[in-house]
């Protein structure tokens, strides 16, 4: 049968506790003090044949003598234990502050998070589709067309390659910002994540989230080296629109990582 808690783990249970955090042989010797101090002067003032009231200024003084070291003893050890108990307190002051501290900063983190995930899923799912393709399928579409654009048939006329490749980076601008826009969002919110502690419950349901996200937007293009080689065989993208396609690139490389992200076996 297991004994009863100590004061210091009742406090640290939440449990009512003693401050004062008498032992019991502190009990008892203070019990044997306080019975010193009353049975003496009665032993050596009634029982005593030692000592005569005649002169009440000896006795009184033998008596003050006797007792008073008692009295001292016990009210130094009760002052002594009056400041271990307020030490004690104090400590227990300070952790239990440290504590509602920790509980604040972890409930400002949890609603930090949340408020980050929701504007980035509203904003995400409010502006996720171009003429009915996610904004990487729609590029790489764009992309591969460049192809078709230059080729001559019957009856056609002939498109400058010069010409192609302007109207298709015209064309890709916004798509391209909206894309890299897009992935920069998961991506804070990944390294967010990555910095703050969460309950299991909460973390596994984030990524669940981001996964699906990132299968939405058809993020296994950009990690697919027999797509990216289709978007970059033509070198059709330039300046800023091919700065920011390798950015992205780069970036949903480093986001894969731990998140499993289907991959269609064509366009």
């Amino acid at each position: 049968m297991k004994g009863k808690n100590s004061e210091k783990e009742k406090a640290n249970n939440g449990e009512e506790f003693d401050i004062i955090l008498f032992k019991p042989w502190e009990y008892f010797f203070i019990g044997v003090f306080i019975l010193l101090i009353i049975v003496a002067p009665i032993a050596l003032t009634q029982y005593s044949s030692l000592f005569s009231f005649e002169d009440s200024g000896p006795i009184g003084d033998t008596i003050g003598g006797i007792t008073s070291p008692f009295v001292n003893l016990l009210a130094a050890y009760l002052v002594f234990k009056s400041f271990s108990a307020q030490i004690f307190a104090n400590a227990q002051q300070r952790k239990d502050h440290n504590t509602q501290i920790r509980l604040i900063q972890k409930e400002q983190t949890f609603n930090s998070i949340l408020v980050l995930f929701n504007s980035i899923r509203d904003d995400y799912y409010a502006d996720n589709r171009i003429e009915g393709y996610s904004y990487i399928r729609y590029i790489s579409k764009t992309v591969n067309s460049y192809r078709d654009r230059i080729m001559t048939y019957p009856g056609q006329k002939k498109v400058d390659s010069g010409d192609a490749v302007m109207e298709i980076n015209d064309t890709l601008k916004e798509p391209i910002e909206t894309m890299i826009g897009q992935i920069r969002s998961i991506y804070v919110l990944q390294e967010s994540l990555r910095k703050v502690e969460l309950e299991d419950g909460f973390r596994h349901y984030y990524r669940n989230q981001i996964e699906n996200i990132l299968k939405d937007m058809d993020l296994w293009i950009l990690i697919n080296p027999a797509m990216t080689d289709k978007i970059e065989k033509y070198n059709v993208l330039r300046n800023s629109q091919a700065a920011l396609y390798q950015h992205s690139k780069a970036m949903a490389e480093s986001m894969q990582n731990g998140y499993t992200i289907r991959t269609p076996l064509g366009l």
